[in-house]
């Protein structure tokens, strides 16, 4: 089986971190079993493995730089899961410095190239906000 990677794509600060922590209570609900789970980054942002019929799935939320994207595929393929769940930003940005565009698509497509991205809903509405981010968890869901 291929590796694949559904990327929830947006820019910075819109809430693809927080619609991911919702993602462990819907894969329970499913039947997926989390195997081990590391809180890194500013606390909210965590790498998890789960498990269902010697299925392994992998949930990285941090999206915000190459860094970031590539330290959780990298723990996720050690944790050989088939298939990963992860944020990233919209597009990749040159570096000024050395001329080279290094971002979150590029950490990604190190890992694979068997990519879907599904774009975060923006809600400017705070009330509105976790029923956008429930329906977000259902079309990343939907994929698997």
């Amino acid at each position: 089986m291929n590796r694949r990677i559904i990327a929830l794509l947006g820019r910075g600060g819109i809430g693809k971190s927080t619609t991911l922590n919702l993602l462990p209570d819907r894969l329970s609900e499913l039947g997926w079993i989390e195997q081990s789970r590391v809180n890194h980054g500013n606390g909210d942002d965590f790498v998890a493995v789960f498990e269902l019929n010697g299925i392994r799935l992998g949930v990285s939320t941090a999206g915000d730089n190459y860094r970031e994207v590539s330290n959780g595929l990298r723990l996720l393929m050690k944790a050989s899961c088939i298939v990963v769940i992860s944020a990233c930003r919209s597009y990749d940005k040159v570096n000024p410095k050395t001329g080279i565009k290094k971002g979150t698509h590029s950490a990604l497509r190190e890992f694979t190239n068997d990519i879907i991205f599904v774009r975060k809903t923006i809600e400017p509405i705070e009330t509105n906000r976790n029923a956008v981010n429930l329906n977000d968890i259902a079309r990343i869901v939907e994929l698997l």
